[in-house]
């Protein structure tokens, strides 16, 4: 049987000026590593030096300035190990899941191996040049490439990484460096086996399986591969076959009565288990996957150029209830996977099926993929190419290409068994020419296409989002595919993008958002003083340069002073905008396939974020009025704004919103004031709703009292929940009134 010796304590660490390692004989020399750091790994430098007392944490107040020294350096690792015992004809391997970025490896002061890419694991034999006793592992991380910010020219990027951490609206420059997966032996015989690929087909029934395997066999032997498939500790199917003269064993087996696996809320996740064994028992690989068919439909009426944007799941058509996913800690890191775990539940309690891992950051973790698999959260995963607002447009120069094809297929196999994966894409807001959005005629789609159908043609990859005619969500556009925006709370009345999100009609909008306040308990753990002042240069860092929207919340509640009710103030008008962008999006279902709402979490704490969950992963109100729009059956109102003229009458049509089977029900209808004084007659209205269908009920036109001045509340109440929605007939800062109702304002939505 292969063993494992994972490689986690008794590193060191130090710095260096760049390219010393490589120009001097540093490298080739042996080390007596008792005056370097001691490290833990894996971690990245910036954690590393944060428990080493050598900076301060990056994450309060302007702290982060001060460390951003770290990407200037080299960073050497060294780690001394005995040489572990292994059969006379067995071979050793160094593996490492991920490091940020490029590295030179060294055993005994000979080069083994160069890498490029975060999120590419890698491995390199080092039997031959382990020595008896004590071996001494160096590992140079390069420092970063130099890259533009969020604004600049995307063409001119060099490195691989996303560009997220050299500064963006929602993250401070902090480019993250280091070993931030784990390193360990690998011992196995004489045969190795690598690259391990399971491929299910579905009878049209869905009641039986075909699965493909496939093992890459480096070895000289030659003898058979044993393919076995478990579920709960029991075995399914068995078969051994003989590597063909590519050197990859292939196999099919046969599995009936199958479980599938389905997306958040519909169905369960079960996940089997995959072997490939060598026939000594010398080396095995393990995988785990789940039965799904997974399908992109077009419009009956299509164009013949446009995209397949509906999604299909084992043959039942799903609105993707989505969020924007961005790196849960900035740092990276064991601690950013915990956090991951947690804010992963909460995307699935939300009701959310499908997280885009947005373009500006690296490709996510094995266990951020393995929390997707069980928790039923399809992912969208692209590759770290962004947007740079002055030019969009990505390099294709092809030193540039070759190097990112080389990147590409060990960052595509590491991942390609999830049954989570349900997309691949080449970056975020990549355009050409007149901010139109990227095809395949550009080399960079090209290049990374080219490697999808490669290594894992089963699944689509898509050059960009947004894709299609027109960037942004503009009804005056003409037809819109996929698109991008708003992120703001409009101060074009009558309210925050009501006007837009009633009136265009896109076959997917794969990202918009809305700002929000973080609760004062966050702000003042991360802003302490002075600086927490609004127009302190700390408080503008942590997302008040870019999000602070203190002109917009006034123009609707009027000036606040105390900051208890800003705040409140600020996340209702986030909650109140992101609800009204779901529920208007699932009511165009079908013909608008999905919503991804930007964002959900935040990597590093930020006063005021587009965010739903703060860094905490204390939820503010948007993430509750969005658990809300996404629940499976809801009753919903479309309107064209919070405010209306005194002596005007209510005007509202009334949707019924139905993921399930076909439903039907009565809807009962209630308005009040504040005080809940009733302002007109209750009514009830009888819901037939189609399965899997958004359905128009009914317009509502409801004559208020002449003397009523004010701010209402609208009540839906159905057998399985209620809805509420805020209206007023003041002019001037319309839901002033709702200040003196902080319970109202905090719990609306909850």
């Amino acid at each position: 049987m292969s063993r494992q010796i994972i490689l986690d304590s008794g590193w060191r660490l130090m710095d260096s000026n760049p390219n010393e390692w490589e120009w001097s004989n540093r490298a080739r020399r042996q080390h007596v590593l008792g005056g370097w750091r001691p490290v833990k790994i894996p971690a990245s430098v910036q954690t590393a030096l944060v428990e080493l007392g050598e900076i301060k944490h990056p994450y309060y107040d302007l702290n982060s300035r001060e460390a951003e020294w770290i990407e200037h350096r080299d960073w050497v690792y060294a780690l001394d190990f005995k040489s572990p015992a292994y059969p006379q004809r067995g071979r050793v391997f160094l593996e490492f899941e991920a490091v940020d970025d490029a590295c030179l490896v060294y055993l005994n002061g000979t080069l083994q191996a160069r890498h490029e890419g975060p999120g590419a694991p890698f491995s390199v034999e080092i039997g031959p040049g382990l020595r008896e006793g004590t071996n001494q592992l160096i590992v140079v991380v390069k420092a970063p490439q130099p890259e533009f910010p969020q604004t600049g020219w995307t063409e001119q990027t060099r490195s691989l990484k996303g560009r997220m951490g050299f500064g963006w609206d929602f993250a401070p420059r902090m480019v993250r460096v280091g070993i931030i997966g784990r390193v360990c032996l690998r011992l196995t015989g004489p045969d190795r086996l690598g690259d391990f690929l399971v491929r299910s087909t579905l009878s049209p029934d869905n009641g039986q399986a075909s699965l493909n395997l496939e093992a890459q066999v480096d070895g000289p032997t030659g003898q058979p591969v044993r393919f076995s498939v478990w579920r709960e500790n029991r075995q399914l199917a068995e078969v051994a076959v003989t590597p063909g003269p590519d050197g990859i064993a292939r196999a099919v087996l046969e599995l009936a009565g199958v479980e599938l696996w389905w997306p958040n809320g519909l169905g369960e996740q079960p996940l089997y288990i995959a072997r490939a064994e060598a026939p000594d028992g010398s080396d095995r690989l393990e995988t785990t996957f789940g039965l799904r068919r997974l399908e992109w439909a077009r419009r009956k009426d299509a164009q013949e150029a446009e995209w397949p944007f509906t999604l299909l799941v084992n043959g039942q058509r799903i609105f993707q209830k989505g969020w924007n996913w961005v790196p849960a800690d900035q740092m990276g890191g064991p601690a950013a996977d915990d956090r991951a775990l947690t804010l992963l539940q909460l995307a699935q309690q939300a009701g959310a099926n499908m997280l885009r891992c947005w373009g500006g950051a690296d490709p996510e973790t094995p266990a951020f993929y393995d929390q997707c698999d069980r928790l039923g959260l399809l992912v969208w995963q692209e590759f770290p190419m962004s947007s740079a607002g002055i030019s969009n447009n990505p390099p294709a120069d092809p030193a540039y290409l070759a190097r990112l094809e080389a990147y590409a297929g060990p960052v595509v196999r590491a991942r390609r068994n999830h049954p989570s994966l349900a997309l691949w894409g080449g970056g975020n807001e990549l355009t050409t020419e007149g901010n139109r959005p990227l095809t395949f005629e550009h080399p960079y789609a090209r290049c990374l296409q080219s490697v999808i159908e490669k290594f894992d043609p089963e699944r689509q990859f898509r050059p960009s989002s947004p894709l299609g005619p027109h960037f942004e969500a503009d009804p005056e556009k003409g037809e819109l595919w996929d698109v991008h925006g708003p992120w703001e709370y409009s101060q074009r009345w009558p309210g925050p993008q009501y006007w837009r999100f009633n009136a265009i009609n896109p076959l997917l909008h794969s990202e918009m958002g809305l700002p929000g306040d973080a609760s004062l308990v966050t702000q003042k753990r991360y802003l302490t003083g002075e600086h927490a002042l609004r127009r302190h240069p700390a408080r503008r860092h942590h997302g008040g340069d870019w999000w602070d929207h203190q002109a917009t919340i006034e123009s609707v509640f009027g000036p606040i002073v105390d900051e208890e009710l800003y705040i409140g103030a600020s996340q209702w008008l986030q909650a109140e905008g992101l609800r009204y962008a779901v529920e208007a999006s699932r009511r165009r279902w079908p013909h608008t396939a999905g919503l991804f709402l930007w964002q959900l979490n935040e990597p590093w704490p930020l006063a005021v974020c587009t965010s739903a969950v703060e860094y905490s992963r204390q939820p503010k109100p948007a993430y509750y009025a969005v658990k809300q729009a996404y629940r499976p059956r809801l009753a919903t109102a479309r309107y064209a704004g919070l405010k209306l003229a005194k002596g005007e009458p209510l005007q509202v049509e009334l949707w019924f919103l139905n993921d399930l089977a076909a439903y039907s029900g009565e809807l009962r209808v209630e308005l009040h004031d504040l005080a809940g004084r009733s302002l007109a007659e209750p009514g009830t209205h009888l819901v037939e709703a189609p399965a899997n269908a958004s359905r128009k009920l009914t317009a509502l036109d409801i004559s208020l009292p002449t003397e009523f001045e004010g701010t209402m509340v609208l009540n839906l109440t159905w057998p399985e929940g209620s809805n509420r929605y805020i209206f007023s007939t003041r002019a001037e800062a319309p839901l002033r009134e709702l200040l003196a109702h902080p319970a109202l304002l905090k719990g609306l939505f909850n």
